[in-house]
């Protein structure tokens, strides 16, 4: 392989649930399959970080005071962020 180049764009927008899309474009150059593109297209779209944007997104928060308080908010109940897949 010559050339790898990949860019990620990503607009947020606010509204009554804020929305965040990607955008990934990824040049291969010249010199590959067209399988070997079949597969580094697939690993790029089936990735964990790809797979966790994808997914429903439970944020938990725990603060400590000193020792012996404890604040938790668990992040399930129904706030998280949910994708298409």
């Amino acid at each position: 392989m010559e050339k790898l180049e990949v860019r990620v764009g990503c607009m947020t927008e606010n509204g009554i649930s804020q929305s965040t899309q990607f955008k990934i474009k990824i040049d291969l150059g010249d010199g590959l399959t067209q399988r070997e593109r079949t597969i580094l297209f697939n690993s790029a779209r089936n990735c964990e970080v790809s797979k966790i944007l994808k997914g429903k997104i439970d944020i938990g928060y725990e603060i400590r005071y000193g020792k012996l308080e404890t604040i938790r908010h668990p992040g399930h109940d129904g706030g998280g962020k949910h994708g298409d897949g």
